[in-house]
């Protein structure tokens, strides 16, 4: 059993993980009322798996893995989520497998991530040849940091920092200590936007190419309007 929460709470989310099986979430709360009792029913999962490795071919362990969900349908009473509990760790010689994926699923999108190498999105075909022998790349990796001030060279402590991507992908964030300092980890070569904002003044864009680690960034913000 499960311990109610106290009142007052607007919704419960429900998330059931086991071992072998698919992994779902269910929703409580708005317009669905919370039942005493609840059975939820978990299929069996088919497993995919591979090794983690850098670009001389060398594993990489202590990888993190997560696995991309489908999205959920609100008008469903149970959806499969992949939260937390599902992250998975390459072990001493780059090796991961997951057995909670679901049989329907044609392709699993996986995220990679290492604080030493840049985070690398993968796709694997559970029914493929190679579902449980996928060889993921991850290339070296890149520190952005710098600092965000005021117009008077004062620190801005909470900015939050944000990486911005026109596409899909997932974006980085980070928010300045009270020295006004950032870094960010695992970052890819290539252009890179960062989008800086802080409360009572106005944000700020900065676009440059990431070559290799990169130390000394400024922003400079100034106070923000107020739009009536």
């Amino acid at each position: 059993g499960v311990d109610m929460p106290q009142a007052p709470y607007r919704a419960l989310n429900f998330f059931v993980t086991a071992d072998g099986h698919v992994p779902k979430v269910t929703s409580w709360g708005f317009e669905r009322a919370m039942p005493a009792e609840y059975t939820m029913k978990l299929e069996k999962g088919v497993t995919i798996g591979g090794v983690v490795v850098d670009e001389t071919g060398q594993p990489i362990a202590g990888a993190k893995i997560e696995i991309g969900g489908t999205g959920n349908d609100s008008s469903l009473p149970e959806n499969i989520q992949f939260g937390p509990d599902t992250t998975l760790l390459t072990d001493a010689g780059g090796h991961w497998s997951c057995n909670m994926i679901p049989k329907t699923l044609e392709q699993v999108p996986v995220i990679v991530t290492h604080p030493e190498h840049a985070e690398t999105d993968d796709t694997v075909w559970p029914g493929g040849p190679d579902a449980t022998n996928v060889v993921i790349t991850m290339k070296t990796g890149f520190a952005v940091a710098g600092i965000v001030q005021d117009a008077t060279g004062n620190p801005i402590a909470g900015t939050t920092v944000r990486e911005v991507h026109l596409s899909s992908q997932r974006e980085h964030t980070q928010t300045t200590d009270a020295s006004g300092a950032f870094e960010l980890k695992s970052m890819n070569a290539g252009e890179l936007m960062l989008a800086v904002q802080a409360k009572g003044f106005a944000p700020a864009v900065q676009t440059f190419t990431v070559t290799g680690s990169v130390t000394g960034l400024r922003f400079q913000l100034g106070p923000g309007q107020l739009l009536r």
